[in-house]
């Protein structure tokens, strides 16, 4: 069994090293995870743990978690079950309270399923990120993230995970998707994508992943009147949300990882020759004050409808 002693705190800038250290461990050994330096770790680290730990366990190995003694963010691992995610029932000293969109416990995404505007849980994470209102910005958010859960459901060919916070005193609302499936680069290969070229690398399977119409499966007619599985825009919308709001926006998957915070360049890099991200990782921060350009998240999502531009209508999403 191989020893992961987990950083005390986890934010975006970490996130390359983190991943590395959580998937720098051979597939066929066991894991022991240490978790007594634990004080902060932001929603996609929590997934991307969870999508490791399951990834793991469904290829036959063993996963042990230490130092929960030890670990100050204890309580907060509980109330969003993350825990519970990995079927560890703890004794809790603490009462549970509505979360009242100040977080989205860790949820599962199921395989399969299309594309749903209203998804429930799209809709959850949309109220957090605007802290119960139900505005623009939840409407838009709304449908960028029922797109990108559509991803999770329609690429990853295994389940994956997903939760949000929001901290009030400083505006910012996080949220974490990830999952241990067959990855972006994998996925654009199997469906045959049209924009997809055989050498292509895990960066530039990112770069094509966040352009708009960049989905595997835009090319796709699956639904009953020859609608696409979903269409594309999902990464392109939520990237761009989280630099108008001077955020946060990462995206990992295979081999390689981008980086954007707020309106500084990006950064983009692979991780270590012997570490592979299997599945996708996305994690997104912003400040709700400061998403301020609404127009053009409208003109990113009539495209993404088909829809003519209709100033008026802001209800494209209900």
């Amino acid at each position: 069994m191989q020893g992961v002693k987990l950083p005390p705190a986890v934010f975006e800038q970490h996130l390359p090293k983190f991943l590395t250290t959580i998937w720098q461990v051979p597939d066929d050994h066991d894991l022991e995870i240490d978790f007594s330096r634990g004080r902060f770790y932001i929603p996609v680290a929590v997934t991307s743990l969870i999508a490791r730990i399951d990834y793991a366990t469904s290829n036959g190995g063993k996963v042990r978690l230490c130092g929960l003694n030890k670990c100050d963010n204890l309580r907060y691992l509980q109330r969003i079950d993350f825990f519970k995610r990995l079927g560890v029932e703890l004794d809790e000293d603490f009462a549970r309270r509505d979360p009242e969109d100040a977080f989205v416990p860790v949820r599962e995404v199921p395989i399969g399923g299309v594309s749903i505007r209203n998804d429930e849980m799209a809709t959850e994470l949309a109220r957090c990120l605007t802290r119960g209102k139900e505005d623009e910005l939840f409407q838009l958010a709304q449908y960028s993230l029922g797109e990108v859960i559509a991803n999770v459901k329609q690429h990853a060919e295994r389940v994956g995970f997903v939760c949000a916070q929001s901290f009030k005193k400083h505006e910012m609302s996080r949220i974490g998707i990830a999952d241990c499936g067959i990855g972006l680069r994998e996925s654009f290969r199997r469906t045959d994508s049209p924009r997809f070229q055989e050498g292509m690398n895990d960066l530039q399977v990112l770069e094509l992943a966040m352009s708009p119409y960049g989905s595997s499966k835009a090319h796709l007619r699956t639904g009953p009147y020859g609608e696409t599985a979903n269409k594309g825009v999902g990464l392109t919308m939520i990237r761009f949300m989280a630099a108008q709001s001077y955020g946060h926006f990462f995206l990992a998957s295979g081999k390689a990882w981008w980086y954007r915070d707020g309106l500084r360049p990006e950064i983009s890099s692979t991780f270590p020759a012997e570490v592979s991200v299997h599945g996708t990782v996305v994690g997104v921060a912003f400040q709700r004050s400061q998403v301020d350009d609404y127009l053009k998240l409208r003109r990113l999502a009539w495209d993404a409808l088909g829809l003519t531009e209709k100033p008026a209508d802001t209800k494209l999403f209900t």
